[in-house]
């Protein structure tokens, strides 16, 4: 059971156990994240660097700004939804909801968000998205994956995926219970809700995952009726050029439907509506974010040293 009074403890600093790639120590690992949440200091902080360091362009449906500023003072429950096209998109749009405090800041340091176990075995980042509120989803291509590493078949592959997929699925149901259990105490779910990067046309949506969809059907009617569904959809410019730093990020608003079987098809239209209005509206010119204002200084720097030895020689 979450216990809110624990969220200021430290995932990262207190011992946080590393995932066995075979999940054998789930137990462990479901022990420890259930009574760990986000840290909202930490969170805050995060979102305040970040936006130090990049420069999301950020683009509103018409009139949405003003509702979600609405909805959020509220206090309702909220879910957040974010289409999925790089290691960039968490660092965007954090400093997209910092650049929009004034809207957003209602909800900075309570997100909690599914996340791919494989992350928290990574070091540094590992600990950071633990300390942010990230949660750890056993997928089976991530298994898959840790098995075919220790050399094994095929076929034996596929024999230790089928004798783990149960414990994965028990797992996976306790780790969404608890975000949903917090989504329902003032915490807000967040979701790249295609569940894996998009490596293809970037202006088509992938596959709307379950999660949102398995949220809303734990809710009571009265509850769906009030909760609303944030989206943002990210334009990182063209193939040759991209603008990992300086992205365009559409942001819209939907209610949750009242039958939560229409919730991936709303999602999929609204977030792929998005996308084309996150092209349509992409920053023009050649925007430079802070961080991308230091990396060229930086190679000015080097040039210039560089040039003076030769000029010596």
């Amino acid at each position: 059971m979450y216990n809110p009074g624990m969220q200021m403890r430290m995932p990262g600093m207190d011992k946080r156990p590393m995932i066995n790639g075979d999940l054998s120590n789930m137990a462990e690992i479901t022990e420890y994240y259930t009574s760990h949440g986000p840290n909202a200091q930490f969170q805050r902080a995060f979102h305040a660097v970040v936006n130090k360091l990049v420069a999301p362009h950020v683009v509103y449906e018409p009139g949405v700004r003003e509702e979600i500023q609405a909805h959020l003072a509220s206090e309702s429950p909220t879910i957040l939804t974010m289409t999925h096209h790089s290691w960039f998109d968490p660092t965007d749009d954090s400093a997209a909801l910092q650049r929009e405090k004034e809207v957003f800041d209602p909800i900075i340091g309570k997100l909690v968000i599914p996340a791919r176990m494989d992350y928290f075995a990574m070091p540094v980042i590992g600990s950071i998205i633990a300390i942010g509120g990230a949660k750890p989803m056993a997928r089976k291509k991530d298994l898959a994956r840790y098995f075919a590493g220790q050399g094994l078949s095929e076929e034996e592959t596929t024999a230790k995926l089928e004798a783990k997929d149960e414990e994965r699925e028990e797992v996976n149901g306790m780790i969404q219970g608890l975000m949903v259990e917090m989504a329902k105490n003032g915490y807000v779910y967040a979701s790249y809700i295609e569940g894996t990067r998009n490596r293809g046309d970037q202006l088509k949506l992938q596959t709307v995952r379950d999660g949102v969809m398995n949220l809303l059907e734990t809710m009571e009617p009265a509850e769906r009726e009030q909760t609303k569904i944030i989206c943002l959809s990210h334009d990182y410019g063209g193939r040759i050029m991209r603008r990992f730093l300086t992205p365009t990020i559409h942001i819209n608003m939907v209610d949750a439907p009242s039958d939560p079987a229409e919730t991936n098809e709303l999602l999929h239209d609204t977030l792929q509506y998005g996308l084309l209005r996150a092209r349509a509206n992409r920053r023009q010119g050649a925007p430079v974010s802070p961080l991308g204002k230091g990396i060229a200084l930086a190679g000015i720097a080097v040039s210039a040293a560089a040039a003076r030895k030769f000029n010596r020689s």
